[in-house]
């Protein structure tokens, strides 16, 4: 009787869903995100994502969250879905019905719902975990965890949020909100660059200092650790680690490069990324800058020093002769 019942009530919020429904209009409503956005593991492995809620206010959702139903796809020669489990956010408000999620692998479909029964006078508010679905990694490749929007008959099923307003005769209303899909990829994109190379001076006499600036960037999606070598021409200047620089983020390197010995002329610089494990681009990870003339000083006689010393020298040969010419006397 008791599950009888619910199915009975099960189909009355159906219905008011389906009659009922009215959009709230919000600027800014609430927030559904597959989190972690960005997955990555081996084919055989398993990995759990959270569908979560954030900013569900008093001003965007009427009385708050009532309930919520999510369809996602993905390609599921690349995933299968195994299982979904119920998060906590309705809870936190009154008592839920769970309905049984549907998973169809052969689709890349997972559809799962919940609301609270009995209706209580508030639903719930701010952020929180509605549901927790864990995949299998079936093959490598890459696909999107996407909310779909495909009302029926045409469609697959639709992500919705509900509310309900209770000024009679009472109805649920549909909620405006935001999504953030997710990605899944094996094995993931790495790519790190050389993408700046400066020199100062670039016009110098050999012995002198040439400061060298390098910039690095992460252009992958994970974090890396390598090496940045600087030369000239192609004879290495000096080596340095970057420790985990983070992705889409960059880091200037200081360089400092002693001329002396070098020979004159027009030298290039050159900075170079080592390869990161997995990387295809690697084109990127060199980077010829700045041009650098190194002019080597001749030595120069001051005309000064040139007179002295022939006056010098006249002077001692005039001398040499004048004490010659007196001894023969």
């Amino acid at each position: 009787m008791r599950r009888h019942l619910s199915l009975v009530f099960l189909i009355i919020f159906l219905v008011f869903s389906l009659v009922n429904a009215s959009e709230v209009d919000a600027a800014s409503g609430p927030v559904l995100s597959v989190e972690p956005k960005d997955t990555t593991v081996a084919p055989g492995e398993t990995f759990t994502v959270n569908i979560t809620i954030a900013d569900a206010t008093l001003e965007n959702s009427v009385n708050g969250i009532y309930g919520w139903q999510f369809v996602l796809s993905f390609n599921s020669s690349v995933l299968n879905a195994v299982s979904v489990s119920e998060g906590p956010f309705l809870m936190e408000a009154g008592s839920t019905y769970w309905t049984p999620p549907t998973i169809n692998n052969a689709t890349g479909i997972v559809v799962a719902t919940d609301f609270l029964f009995p209706y209580p006078d508030f639903g719930a508010f701010g952020s929180g975990t509605l549901a927790n679905v864990t995949f299998k990694v079936m093959s490598e490749g890459k696909t999107s965890v996407k909310f779909l929007y495909e009302p029926p008959p045409e469609g697959r099923g639709e992500t919705k949020l509900r509310t309900y307003d209770p000024t009679p005769p009472g109805n649920i209303q549909i909620v405006d909100h935001t999504v953030v899909d997710g990605t899944f990829e094996y094995p993931l994109f790495r790519d790190v660059a050389v993408v700046a190379v400066e020199a100062s001076p670039t016009d110098v006499v050999a012995g002198e200092i040439v400061s060298i600036n390098v910039t690095v960037e992460n252009k992958g999606k994970v974090a890396e650790s390598f090496d940045v070598t600087v030369s000239y021409d192609s004879a290495p200047i000096e080596t340095k680690h970057v420790t985990d620089l983070a992705l889409n983020s960059s880091q200037l390197l200081s360089f400092s490069w002693n001329t002396g010995g070098v020979v004159e002329g027009n030298h290039t610089i050159t900075a170079t990324a080592s390869t990161v494990s997995g990387e295809a681009d690697t084109a990127n990870n060199v980077y010829h800058g700045d041009v650098v003339e190194v002019r080597v000083q001749t030595s120069v006689f001051p005309m000064e020093f040139l007179i002295i010393a022939v006056i010098i020298v006249i002077v001692v040969v005039a001398v040499a002769l004048f004490l010659y010419m007196k001894r023969r006397k």
